[in-house]
């Protein structure tokens, strides 16, 4: 069984928000949502995160872009959106999504996630990964 479809099966299993996976072993699994559990998730797990797999709830493009700094090699999620999906695949990541959206919207429905809205002009994985972590370093919350 790939690392993919691992993480998967553990992922829909286990009612988990976050797998990740690599060389057939289980590196985390989390039950929280939003970005900053899958930021700390990846810190925790850097030195093993290049070539990992990936299941997530939902993948917008600064999850695309987290996974991407850290070396992710799949990824496998219910929802992602359509620019996450070509990001994803222009850096060489398999990528299988149940539903492709054109956005990420936020809690209401109404507008993009903020975390869209704060990478939407950044081209570069490193930089918007950077200004993830300038965000959350600003706002005093925690990511290692």
């Amino acid at each position: 069984m790939t690392d993919l479809n691992i993480a998967k099966q553990e992922f829909i299993e286990g009612d988990w928000s976050l797998v990740i996976v690599k060389d057939g072993c289980v590196l985390q699994r989390l039950k929280e949502h939003r970005l900053v559990p899958l930021l700390r998730a990846l810190h925790a797990v850097e030195a093993n995160a290049q070539g990992c797999s990936v299941a997530d709830k939902v993948i917008g493009r600064a999850a695309a872009m987290l996974l991407i700094s850290y070396g992710a090699r799949a990824i496998y999620t219910p929802l992602m959106s359509e620019e996450a999906k070509r990001l994803l695949e222009t850096a060489s990541i398999d990528v299988i999504a149940e539903e492709l959206v054109p956005h990420i919207l936020d809690n209401t429905g109404q507008d993009l996630c903020p975390m869209e809205k704060l990478v939407a002009d950044i081209q570069q994985p490193t930089l918007g990964l950077k200004r993830l972590l300038q965000f959350f370093h600003d706002k005093g919350i925690p990511v290692e």
